[in-house]
């Protein structure tokens, strides 16, 4: 429901693009001159109102990680998870092009951190746009490394770029037991310690932190976790 407080704080954008690129994944870029006095920072979230706010202020609220800004052209881009199947999805399989979207100043809650020299990023197929955004702001100096684990190859999708720059691995199940049988075979050795960003469920984010710890013992500088929603909204 909208906070009629907060009307002056909302976004609006119209839709210049929209397409599925992979299974239950739709890609949407909404331009905005609102955006032209955005500070960008890598890791931005954003709230989308399924409606619009002012003449439906009861509408949903969905959040969403961004998968791209360009200043230039003051668009943002996101990858939208339609697999629950819930309010969200059927949004985002109606948008059409020239459509108004109405959303909220994207904030941090997980942000790019560059203390490190390595950089680990582990998460399950939720957070692949989020993990592209990140890595196409880590300096190339720096060592990034990567495990995206999926049970259907064809959630996989390229970064905005066209590219793969990250390492994906099949499960079957994602079972306690085999992601951690996946962390044992493809974990890299990490010589100088490392930031480590955890995305997914909230079980496997507690599954795969405790692991860690154990693993690589005081190798870590730090482990950030992020909890996208488990039954709706993810992406």
């Amino acid at each position: 429901m909208i906070d009629q407080s907060s009307i002056s704080n909302i976004y609006c954008g119209t839709v210049i693009h929209h397409a599925q690129i992979a299974k239950h994944i739709y890609h949407i870029k909404i331009q905005s001159m609102n955006l032209s006095k955005l500070k960008y920072v890598a890791g931005l979230t954003t709230e989308i109102y399924l409606s619009n706010p002012f003449s439906n202020t009861k509408t949903l609220l969905r959040k969403f990680s961004v998968w791209n800004f360009e200043p230039v052209f003051n668009t943002i881009d996101f990858a939208i998870n339609t697999y629950y199947n819930g309010e969200s999805a059927t949004w985002i399989k109606s948008v059409q092009l020239g459509d108004k979207v109405f959303f909220k100043e994207p904030k941090g809650e997980l942000l790019l951190d560059d203390t490190a020299t390595e950089y680990l990023l582990i998460g399950n197929i939720t957070s692949l746009s989020y993990f592209y955004e990140l890595n196409r702001a880590i300096s190339i100096s720096k060592n990034v490394y990567s495990l995206i684990f999926t049970n259907n190859t064809n959630q996989i999708f390229p970064d905005i770029d066209h590219s793969f720059p990250l390492n994906s691995y099949l499960l079957d199940s994602k079972s306690p037991d085999d992601i951690i049988k996946l962390l044992e075979l493809h974990l890299p050795k990490l010589e100088d310690k490392a930031v480590v960003y955890v995305v997914g469920d909230s079980k496997e984010i507690s599954l795969i932190n405790k692991f860690l710890k154990n693993f690589f013992n005081h190798s870590i500088l730090k482990i950030h976790s992020k909890s996208f929603w488990d039954n709706d909204e993810v992406g």
